[in-house]
């Protein structure tokens, strides 16, 4: 990671090589992304008073400093989080009219942050947690599937069995049902067949291999692998739960 650092020049012709930065450092790379971010305009409240910090402070009414000045969108400060999407935008818009209308029923808790950036036809979507070793206390899950030949990768964050977050890259099935689920309880079973995860069960000493729980599928190992029995991999069988084959 390279702080306070300003690019110059992106070098190649046909293709990227590298880019040079405004100190004369050259960092070499086969692809570039550029992204970004915002940085709210907040003159026109800084002119009239307002509280702001990297933008409008507001409280859960999306109240500002000054009563009955109202603020929502990109311009907002909320709990030290700025959003910047546009689901935020839609979510605030709502308890901004309930606010000005005089409801003190509709608070504003925050946007569950969500951006997907689509390359070469394939969908990155990333969606509320993803990274459990920023937040406190225990009781967080990871569940995760690669799939090198569908060119597939989906990995769901739990705690105490409620859907907190998720990355989704290339296959799409799932987005639906993540969008409806976060914040709530949620069947392991179900997440097992959506996450096309299975229990193989080892025919002759009942030896059991759970993709939920290994770094590989079970395809994915080598065709000479073995059980702990001596086993191979032809007589495992495959089942979506414990006690039940496919």
């Amino acid at each position: 990671v390279v702080l306070d650092a300003t690019t110059e020049e992106i070098l190649g012709s046909k293709s990227v090589t590298g880019i040079k930065l405004k100190r004369g450092r050259i960092i070499d790379a086969e692809i570039i992304l550029i992204q970004a971010g915002i940085r709210p305009t907040i003159d026109l409240a800084k002119n009239a008073n307002l509280a702001t910090n990297r933008g409008i402070v507001v409280n859960e009414y999306l109240e500002t400093s000054e009563k009955d000045i109202f603020a929502a969108g990109d311009c907002i400060e909320f709990k030290d989080q700025i959003f910047g999407i546009i689901p935020a935008c839609m979510e605030q818009s709502k308890i901004v009219a309930a606010s000005v209308l005089g409801s003190k029923n509709v608070l504003y808790q925050g946007t569950t942050p969500k951006n997907t950036l689509k390359i070469v036809g394939l969908e990155l979507t990333s969606i509320g947690i993803i990274d459990t070793s920023k937040e406190e206390g225990g009781g967080w899950e990871i569940l995760k599937r690669a799939d090198k030949k569908d060119c597939c990768y989906q990995k769901l964050v739990l705690k105490d069995n409620k859907l907190k977050g998720a990355i989704l890259f290339g296959e799409t099935d799932m987005m639906s049902f993540v969008y409806k689920k976060m914040e709530q309880d949620v069947d392991k079973q179900e997440l097992r067949k959506l996450l096309k995860m299975y229990l193989y069960r080892c025919s002759n000493c009942n030896t059991e291999y759970d993709e939920f729980l290994m770094d590989k599928l079970f395809n994915d190992l080598p065709d000479d692998w073995k059980c702990k029995c001596g086993a191979s991999k032809n007589q495992f069988k495959k089942t979506l739960k414990k006690g039940n084959n496919l």
